[in-house]
């Protein structure tokens, strides 16, 4: 029993039989009998029996009567416990076993008790399948026949209620060796919180020395902060923020990891300001320049060909000093070397000469 396999035994034209091939000790098993005629047709089996095979041959081979009336008192997260009427024996009951059957052929021993109920653990089942049941055991090791079988309710973890508050964290100000951190708890609910304590595990070796709008306390990585009696109501849709002073050695990191009232608390990053986008580069269409126009200008006249009289020869000037008198002659350029000379007369083209003769 409580397995897949099955054994087929002819017995012949007998109305008993004994069978040795294939049993083991302290087990259970289940048989069927089937009629068969000389045409090789089958009966229908009557009810099956159970039978339990004793510990040893020898000795106390009497084993105790089956636990009755097995049930599931209460479920807990970690199984169902379970409870079942005593077992009887002929000598005494020292205990039961607990089974956990995966409903095809594996049977998992899951506890065992001097008791009437027990806690049992519950195991995976690769089939979906899952029942337990429980077997009295004696002081000789006789196990009795199993008791009825029970079948957890299949349970389902509910979903985490919604978080109702939220928690930011910035670091406002740092230095080496110190600085200073925004804590802001934003209540999302539709009531008001009416008095809070905020848990902050801080990954880093920071140590707070002192805050504002709340009080704190520290124990190791814990930081404890409560509200201030003015600001302990935190209206629905509203907020607090509590700043904190402190110094660290080697990590400055931003904690991840907060709890409000004891309820844990999603932590929202404060995003730098995104970078407006630059504006659009606006297409401006100046008009097009007006076409060229060809002007059509008369073409200017003909150079004229003026015949000029060429230039008479130059002439050596002659210049006769007679004494304080000047004469030239056969050359205009000479007459404004002359011109302010006193005396000077171009008609004649003479003059006196300033000089004394």
């Amino acid at each position: 029993m409580f397995n897949d396999i099955y054994y087929h035994h002819p017995a012949g034209n007998v109305t008993s039989v004994t069978i040795t091939s294939n049993i083991r000790p302290a087990t259970q098993y289940r048989f069927w009998i089937l009629a068969r005629d000389t045409e090789n047709r089958t009966s229908i089996s009557p009810a099956p029996i159970d039978v339990i095979t004793p510990a040893s041959t020898t000795g106390d081979t009497t084993p105790p009567s089956a636990p009755a009336n097995l049930r599931i008192t209460a479920a807990t997260p970690t199984g169902p416990t379970l409870a079942w009427d005593p077992a009887t024996d002929d000598v005494a009951v020292t205990g039961y076993n607990v089974y956990f059957f995966d409903g095809w052929f594996t049977s998992t021993l899951v506890g065992t008790t001097t008791g009437t109920s027990l806690t049992a653990p519950q195991p995976t089942s690769g089939t979906g399948l899952r029942s337990y049941y429980v077997r009295a055991k004696d002081a000789a090791g006789n196990l009795s026949i199993a008791s009825n079988q029970v079948t957890p309710p299949v349970t389902t973890t509910p979903p985490p209620p919604a978080r109702t508050c939220q928690v930011t964290y910035k670091t406002t100000a740092e230095w080496r060796g110190g600085f200073v951190a925004e804590v802001t708890i934003a209540n999302k609910a539709t009531t008001p919180v009416n008095g809070w304590s905020l848990t902050v595990a801080l990954p880093g070796d920071q140590q707070v020395t002192s805050s504002w709008n709340a009080s704190f306390t520290q124990a190791g990585a814990t930081v404890t902060l409560t509200d201030a009696r003015w600001n302990a109501r935190i209206p629905a849709s509203g907020s607090v923020t509590v700043g904190i002073l402190g110094r660290w050695t080697t990590s400055n990191a931003a904690p991840t990891t907060f709890a409000l009232n004891g309820t844990p608390l999603r932590l929202t990053r404060r995003a730098r300001p995104a970078r407006p986008d630059p504006p659009a580069a606006r297409s401006t269409t100046h008009p097009s320049p007006p076409a060229a126009r060809l002007t059509t200008h008369p073409s200017p006249p003909a150079a004229r060909s003026t015949t000029h009289p060429s230039p008479p020869a130059a002439q050596a000037a002659v210049l006769h000093l007679l004494g304080p008198r000047i004469e030239f002659e056969g050359c205009d350029e000479v007459r404004p070397v002359l011109d302010g000379l006193a005396g000077c007369s171009a008609t004649p083209r003479s003059c006196w000469s300033p000089w004394p003769a």
